[in-house]
């Protein structure tokens, strides 16, 4: 039962950054929860610079906040959906007000996702789902300053994941090439992760991409007994903002 009113929400919001750029309703497109109704609440913001981003918005090009804290308090607390997903960019870069946002999503009886690279999460925020998506080397842009940046923080912060294991958390690998499934064998390998948590995804922002890869990734993913995630909302409706 939601025994928080979007008002308190939003005051304790106040003075905490998380500067969101969008939130809509759909149905989540990737992962365990694919296909569940779901909130997406999506801040500005990232630390690295993966050249296939899709939403270079939030990353290469971050945009202003769009939305104010009362706004994106009415918006979590009033939503039809029983899902609530706080996606960037990298949300855990405001570790203050994804806390308070996580919280009031399970005290109104919704189940909480973070989406996040993992490079920089504050494991005292306890979402339903923690959503990783560690970055392959093959994400790193060719060249130039965004790629120094790009790798010395993905050096400098590499993800714990002997720390996500012992909660509710799901890995998901975008893959486009052999040599990126070898990488998430030697990934699994070292940090001991069940098949069962390892989610792989097609690299691509196009339906024919996603299905021509989704094809041979099938495969992959039958022979280790991983999960294939093949990006719903791309196949429903493009490459598309707000869905």
């Amino acid at each position: 039962m939601n025994d928080v009113d979007s008002n308190s929400l939003a005051a304790r919001l106040c003075g905490a950054q998380f500067p969101v750029v969008e939130l809509f309703e759909t149905v989540q497109g990737e992962g365990t929860a694919a296909g569940a109704p779901s909130l997406f609440v999506r801040v500005t913001g990232c630390n690295l610079r993966c050249w296939w981003c899709d939403s270079m918005f939030t990353s290469w090009r971050p945009e202003r906040a769009a939305f104010s804290a009362k706004q994106v308090a009415a918006a979590v607390l009033g939503t039809r959906c029983g899902h609530v997903v706080f996606t960037g960019g990298e949300p855990t870069l405001y570790p203050q007000a994804l806390s308070v946002l996580v919280d009031a999503v399970w005290r109104a009886g919704k189940l909480p996702t973070v989406e996040t690279n993992g490079t920089r999460p504050d494991l005292q925020v306890a979402p339903w789902l923690w959503s990783v998506s560690p970055k392959l080397s093959s994400a790193a842009p060719e060249g130039g300053p965004e790629r120094a940046r790009h790798l010395a923080e993905s050096a400098a912060r590499p993800v714990d994941y002997a720390a996500f294991r012992a909660r509710r958390t799901q890995f998901k690998f975008v893959l486009a090439s052999d040599s990126d499934v070898a990488e998430v064998d030697s990934v699994a390998a070292a940090n001991g992760l069940d098949p069962s948590t390892v989610w792989a995804m097609p690299e691509g922002v196009t339906r024919e991409a996603v299905l021509e890869r989704g094809v041979w990734l099938a495969e992959v993913c039958k022979a280790r007994g991983w999960n294939l995630c093949l990006r719903q909302h791309v196949l429903l409706w493009g490459n598309r903002r707000g869905v």
